[in-house]
């Protein structure tokens, strides 16, 4: 499955930025993972929209490792978000790596935390003592964020 690209529907409900199309975005993600990890991806998964004009994709890698790649438009919220994580990595919360920002600050490459939410397991396990220990976790880190976010 070499270079394989997997595309699943966009959300068109918000405002499309006319320059970037879905493969001039892709296309510039591509580049930032091979110029960083000196290799093609395996296979490239575009993700759902989610209500942001940001796009991601899952590149997969030869030794079954996932990276995320990111597109956003918007250069100011993307600076507030490299300066919301290099704070947060300092008071060393649990936030996703940042991999690789690219000159125009609109597309970065990111640890891939996996696709499965907290959601999704309530959903499939109901009230269990996992999930109870899920949430409580959850609260303890989300307190952390408010005291030691800086």
């Amino acid at each position: 499955m070499s270079g394989t690209v997997v595309y699943y529907p966009l959300n068109y409900h918000k405002k499309q930025n006319p320059v970037t199309t879905q493969t001039d975005f892709i296309d510039k993600l591509k580049e930032l993972y091979e110029n960083h990890f000196h290799e093609q991806p395996e296979e490239t998964e575009v993700l759902p929209v989610s209500g942001s004009d940001r796009r991601y994709v899952r590149f997969h890698t030869k030794n079954n490792r996932t990276v995320l790649g990111a597109y956003n438009p918007d250069k100011n919220e993307n600076n507030t978000f490299f300066y919301f994580t290099r704070i947060f990595e300092k008071n060393e919360l649990p936030v996703p790596e940042i991999i690789e920002i690219s000159q125009d600050k609109q597309h970065y490459l990111l640890e891939d935390l996996g696709s499965l939410s907290l959601f999704e397991v309530i959903e499939q396990e109901g009230h269990s003592e996992r999930v109870k220990m899920l949430f409580k976790k959850s609260i303890d880190q989300l307190v952390r964020f408010h005291w030691q976010g800086g």
